[in-house]
């Protein structure tokens, strides 16, 4: 019978502090998106969103040999980054595709030319194993939708042929 008493005062003075201690945890808010510029400061600088989705797309690597560091705490980057106006800019990207079911990825330089002040820019990729392009366009642009003649039926700003792998 006391042993009763004792084992039922010790669960219960271990439920409180477990109660207790898991109710009191600080809740972590959200992370905050936040963009990332390639400009100097005090530099013009417009967006560029890397279109990704789920079976194609091109995501940044770095622009002119310079990386993202890594975010603050408590943030992430978005994936449309700052970058200066008026100047060319070599963008390493990767590319992917989705076919048959592996993914497959490559590497390269997207020689982008001098945007635009005021602008806002998209970039995309349409292809696969066998090659493909890279498209700038302005931010209006919300599909690439081609002719029957393969024409693209979208403004393009800019456009650079990916060709395929060297065997």
């Amino acid at each position: 019978m006391k042993t009763k008493k004792i084992l039922l005062i010790v669960l219960t003075i271990t439920a409180f502090c477990f109660t207790g201690c898991f109710s009191s945890a600080p809740k972590q808010p959200a992370p905050v998106p936040v963009r990332f510029s390639f400009a100097a400061e005090g530099e013009k600088a417009v967006p560029i969103t890397f279109i990704q989705g789920s079976k194609v797309g091109v995501m940044l690597v770095d622009c002119d040999g310079v990386s993202r560091s890594s975010p603050a705490a408590g943030t992430y980057w978005e994936r449309d980054n700052l970058f200066p106006v008026g100047k060319p800019l070599n963008l390493r990207v990767y590319v992917y595709w989705d076919e048959n079911r592996f993914g497959e990825r490559r590497r390269g330089i997207f020689k982008c030319p001098p945007l635009e002040a005021g602008k806002e820019y998209k970039l995309w990729f349409s292809g696969n194993l066998k090659g493909g392009k890279i498209y700038l366009t302005y931010s209006n642009v919300t599909t690439l939708n081609y002719a029957s003649s393969g024409k693209p039926q979208f403004d393009v700003v800019y456009e650079q042929i990916i060709p395929p792998p060297p065997k």
